[in-house]
């Protein structure tokens, strides 16, 4: 496996080995199948947003339609406009899923919600973060049109919003986030006990509920809020010059993780920024406990966190270069993941084995693999990390506008296990992914015309539809 050469991330071999003596025995590297997928049925837009898994094996997805759908036995209709809602499907099962909420515009309004993000604490409240427009209404599963918990905006384009659900389905509480040059909450972490964070950017006039703050240039921030929606703590991520923040998680600990960036070459003629990127972990009371560095990234990164039982693996578009020599590197961000210990100590690094691609999602299980979900158009482009008894598993060419490709790694290790391809003639971009503790991998996104999950097709009956798509053992 071809590791990214960078002097200071580059493990020596007695330390490989020693992650490969602990890895061995550890975890399975049989490949999974397609268990089940569903769709809607609607005649509109309706498509799966973000997706979670809860720790008794319950799967929560966020979506929104403009339509009247049936998940099973359950129906949810629009209210006006896009309406979204959240499912909860017990122990993983296909079968008539509960509705847990509804929120979005009242007939005669308008308003509309878009949900990014989608979390549960331990008691199985639902935290859900996203995007609105005009007023929203987040009700519960059997409230009226007119009931629930009302925010409201007239700033069209840069409002967003984090809110609470208890597990059976009243809406507990709803933060408006309002700026005029912030960007979206895109993800949402919660602690075992409730408490929630998030991270966003903003500049200007930036309103957190019902606390405001005048930023002169772009900032990261990282919030806590408390179980009841009260503002803990804000941490303006330290720097001088213009940053942004990546994603935001909570390890195994309750201690929430934050990875950002901060501007270290300002945007040249053809537009390109180059930025810093650090990893950083604060305690539940908002003291930080340490700082690491990741790399850096041209223009803003995106990327994802997860946790196995003793480290952290990082997964997104940058370079891996802890030394920050941009003179020297090439301005092309890789497709890169990176392992760092439960004290931010890198460990090693390595390519995910292919571009980054918008659609995807992933995670860790319990017996230290690590999946790597995503959409890819035409050919997955696969580079030259991945071994060739992997690479002859890939597709020459996509069936459709989009297939979906799982990889499949040693979260401790990264060395390579199994792949998995699969497409209908449609388009089946993956928007969310989540692995749930025994290890079987749940996507939700939408797609058009048929879509194929192994021996499973799906057809949409008019423009786009939901599916929900399993990926399991053999009973």
């Amino acid at each position: 496996m071809n590791r990214l050469h960078t002097p200071a991330i580059i493990a020596s071999a007695a330390t490989i080995a020693l992650h490969l003596l602990l890895a061995s025995g550890c975890g399975t590297s049989r490949a999974l199948e397609w268990q089940w997928a569903i769709s809607a049925g609607g005649n509109d837009l309706t498509s799966g947003q973000a997706i979670c898994a809860a720790g008794d094996g319950d799967i929560y997805i966020a979506g929104n339609t403009n339509d009247a759908v049936s998940f099973g036995g359950t129906r949810v209709r629009s209210y006006g406009g896009f309406t979204s809602f959240i499912l909860r499907y017990s122990d993983g099962s296909p079968d008539d899923p509960d509705l847990v909420a509804i929120f979005g515009g009242s007939p005669g309004v308008g308003g509309s919600a878009s949900p990014y993000g989608i979390a549960v604490d331990g008691n199985e409240n639902v935290y859900v973060a996203g995007s609105f427009r005009d007023s929203v209404t987040f009700r519960g599963a059997d409230s009226g049109i007119a009931s629930g918990v009302v925010i409201a905006t007239t700033d069209m384009y840069h409002s967003s919003f984090v809110a609470k659900y208890e597990r059976g389905g009243r809406a507990a509480w709803a933060l408006p986030i309002i700026g005029p040059e912030s960007e979206s909450v895109r993800r949402v972490a919660v602690s075992r006990k409730g408490e929630c964070y998030f991270a966003l950017q903003g500049k200007g006039t930036l309103r957190i509920g019902d606390t405001t703050l005048q930023l002169p240039q772009r900032r990261a921030l990282l919030v806590c809020l408390g179980s009841d929606g009260s503002r803990r703590w804000i941490r303006m991520l330290e720097g001088e010059k213009p940053s942004f923040s990546i994603y935001v998680a909570v390890d195994n600990d309750d201690n929430p993780v934050i990875w950002w960036g901060y501007e270290v070459k300002p945007p040249s003629r053809e537009g390109s920024a180059y930025h810093a990127l650090l990893l950083e972990s604060y305690t539940p009371g908002g003291e930080r406990r340490w700082t690491s560095p990741v790399g850096w990234a041209e223009n803003v990164a995106t990327g994802r966190i997860y946790f196995d039982r003793d480290a952290m693996l990082l997964e997104g578009v940058y370079v891996p270069d802890t030394t920050m020599d941009l003179a020297r590197q090439s301005p092309i961000s890789s497709n890169a993941l990176s392992r760092f210990d439960r004290d931010g100590r890198l460990q090693w690094c390595t390519s995910v084995g292919m571009p980054y691609e918008y659609f995807h999602g992933g995670g860790v299980d319990s017996d230290g693999n690590y999946y790597y979900v995503a959409s890819y158009h035409d050919n997955p482009r696969l580079d030259g990390s991945v071994p060739d008894s992997i690479a002859k598993s890939f597709p020459s060419k996509t069936a459709g506008a989009r297939d979906v490709i799982v990889i499949c790694r040693d979260a401790r290790t990264g060395e390579f296990r199994w792949t998995k391809s699969t497409g209908g003639p449609g388009d089946e971009p993956v928007l969310d992914a989540t692995v749930d503790q025994e290890g079987e991998i749940y996507l939700t996104g939408w797609f058009t015309n048929r879509a194929r999950f192994g021996p499973f097709e799906l057809k949409v009956v008019q423009q786009s539809d939901y599916f929900l798509t399993k990926l399991g053992r053999e009973k």
